[in-house]
């Protein structure tokens, strides 16, 4: 396995943790505070006797906290916390091709590639869906 290395996401810059039984963790502490610090978290389960397919998994975790005293609450306060998870599942049998048709068309579900005005389905659904109109 590949020594692990920082990754970015939207300009975060996430160290890792280690490894540890399967499961990569990488933390971004930047708001100085361990109730906010974000996490990114990988899975890889193999195929076992019963199991035919690979199992796959991401999950982003980010605390909001508040970032000065007021009146409702001090800093450091644990607000909310948003996450998204990603999970997969290959069969063990599928062909590099397959896994890879796979990957892509994950991807445009995150973001619509080669469409200048397109977001992506993922994208769509937080500004149609979750974020207040007005």
């Amino acid at each position: 396995m590949a020594a692990q290395a920082n990754i970015t996401l939207n300009g975060v810059v996430f160290t890792p943790a280690g490894v540890s039984g399967g499961v990569a963790r990488w933390y971004y502490r930047g708001s100085g505070v361990p109730n906010g610090f974000q996490s990114l978290v990988m899975t890889l389960q193999q195929p076992g006797s019963s199991s035919k397919v690979f199992r796959p998994s991401v999950k982003l975790v980010v605390p909001v906290v508040q970032a000065a005293d007021s009146v409702c609450a001090c800093a450091g306060t644990l607000l909310y916390t948003d996450q998204v998870e990603v999970a997969g599942l290959v069969y063990i049998g599928s062909t590099t091709a397959d896994r890879l048709d796979l990957y892509n068309k994950t991807g445009e579900i995150f973001h619509a590639a080669g469409v200048p005005d397109a977001s992506g389905v993922f994208y769509d659904l937080f500004v149609n869906l979750i974020l207040p109109t007005g």
